[in-house]
């Protein structure tokens, strides 16, 4: 009968185990893909996932215990995880229906929209998740005598399923497949065990139905102006195109790392401005750490074609998709793929100019805006070399600026702030010399940089608490970020 299975077997409730625990740590690391094309990745989006998570296996051992008292039976047992298998078969539909309409709530952030949507799409499969330990221990029970031993022997193969599901996306599925079909894989392997354990032919239908779903499965995309995103071990990565102007975003859909613009590599932000520092600071060598689509390298090369540059990309796919999509190859460009400050420890080389361009908001990497980096970072300065930080924020006025201040003039003696993108982003320039003057006057050849001129000489910043130095130990960064963000 359907819906009276005998008594699963030793191997079958093993694998039920193994099987829970390993779709439960996928879903978990595979829903902040599903989240990042709507709400980012940031410290709150993964709050949110992390928080519904455990609320849902609290609330399904606690369930999963009475139920299993109530009704030892494998049907129930079977039946959560073929629920589980049809919820996450038709996830990746409902999901992308649902995030795009929460997408357009307005006066809403990201904190509340992450969390309600974290709720709705991951607490019911992630409870009835919980929901199968109970179960597969009062199954046990029913056949064993040494209940403690099959308790260990049940908790370890989940911990070791869960071990597998943490792994396994991040670094094959999710890279090589995507989220969608990752999606898919985990609902067809649950499925396969529902039907097993309920060994009722007719339910092999529905893995079947997912093959072919997998079989048919694209990406969706977020935005009508997409034309291109794929998926990478870091990050979710997409190109939007708009009358002549490509953009490049990476996680947030509210940041725009990289634009294009036809005919002319200007940008009319915050990117043009580094292309002025060696017309001030003479450089040779130059070194952009946080790549992404090339707009700076370009700059830099189409002014200064004799200069040596290194661009570090720590995101392989990233690096593939500009030289794709925004014509990133340049003839003195070295592109290197590696973190930052991995490559600033590892490398002996200095520099006239160094541009950090990796901070934004919510998703500035901490570890690269502390006291401590600065410092290294100085260590690659020729003499009187320049050391040029991008931040980016939400709000014209943000305390992420201060902060920033703070840390930088606790390594270098002279600090300088340029409002840009109409003070959306604050271009700090940092240096062991005094600012110098103009070494070649770039109006005569290129008026074109008038509107970037005209904010230099920068202003000194001179006085900062000294409280607010961000250190490897201490660093607030996302929380003010997190801060500033709510206001919107």
């Amino acid at each position: 009968m359907f819906f009276s299975p005998p008594l699963p077997s030793h191997r079958l409730l093993l694998w039920t185990a193994f099987i829970s625990g390993t779709s439960l740590m996928a879903l978990e690391i595979n829903a902040s893909r599903i989240l990042a094309p709507y709400f980012g990745t940031s410290l709150f989006v993964w709050t949110s996932i992390i928080g519904v998570v455990l609320l849902a296996l609290s609330l399904g051992y606690y369930y999963g215990g009475k139920l299993a008292d109530r009704f030892p039976e494998a049907r129930v047992l079977f039946g959560l995880i073929l629920g589980v298998g049809i919820w996450l078969a038709i996830l990746p539909w409902v999901s992308n229906f649902l995030l795009a309409l929460f997408l357009h709530i307005p006066n809403a952030n990201v904190f509340s929209l992450s969390l309600i949507s974290a709720t709705i799409l991951f607490l019911p499969p992630c409870t009835a998740m919980g929901m199968v330990s109970p179960y597969v221990l009062k199954l046990y029970s029913k056949k064993h005598q040494e209940l403690g031993q099959e308790a260990g022997n049940l908790y370890a193969i989940s911990t070791i399923g869960s071990l597998i599901g943490t792994f396994l996306p991040a670094l094959v599925t999710i890279p090589l497949l995507g989220s969608l079909k990752t999606t898919l894989l985990f609902a067809f392997l649950l499925l396969i065990t529902a039907a097993i354990g309920f060994r009722n032919r007719y339910l092999y239908v529905l893995p079947i139905v997912v093959v072919l779903l997998f079989a048919q499965a694209q990406q969706w995309q977020v935005n009508a102006q997409t034309i291109y995103q794929t998926e990478s071990s870091y990050n979710f990565i997409r190109v939007l195109e708009s009358g002549e102007t490509r953009y490049l975003q990476i996680n947030d859909p509210r940041a725009v790392h990289s634009l294009k613009k036809s005919g002319t590599l200007l940008t009319n932000n915050y990117w043009d401005f580094p292309a002025v520092i060696p017309f001030y600071a003479p450089t040779e060598k130059a070194l952009i750490l946080g790549l992404a689509g090339g707009n700076i390298s370009s700059l830099l090369s189409n002014y200064f074609p004799d200069m040596e540059i290194t661009g570090v990309e720590i995101d392989p796919v990233v690096t593939e998709t500009a030289k794709r999509f925004f014509d990133l190859e340049k003839p003195n460009l070295n592109i290197v793929t590696d973190d930052a400050r991995a490559f600033l420890q590892n490398t002996t080389d200095k520099y006239d100019f160094i541009a950090m361009d990796a901070y934004h908001d919510l998703s500035i990497p901490v570890h690269l805006a502390t006291k401590e980096f600065y410092a290294l970072a100085s260590k690659h300065l020729n003499e009187n070399g320049v050391f040029m930080v991008n931040a980016a924020h939400y709000h014209t006025e943000s305390s992420l600026d201060d902060y920033f201040a703070a840390t930088l003039k606790s390594i270098f003696p002279f600090v300088y702030s340029i409002d840009t993108n109409k003070g959306y982003n604050t271009m700090f320039i940092a240096m062991n010399t005094p600012w110098p003057g103009m070494n070649v006057n770039p109006l005569v050849k290129h008026p074109e940089l008038k509107h970037i001129i005209a904010h230099f000489p920068p202003q000194e910043v001179k006085n900062v608490d000294l409280q607010k130095v961000q250190t490897d130990d201490r660093n607030i960064l996302e929380l003010l970020a997190s801060k500033d963000w709510l206001k919107l």
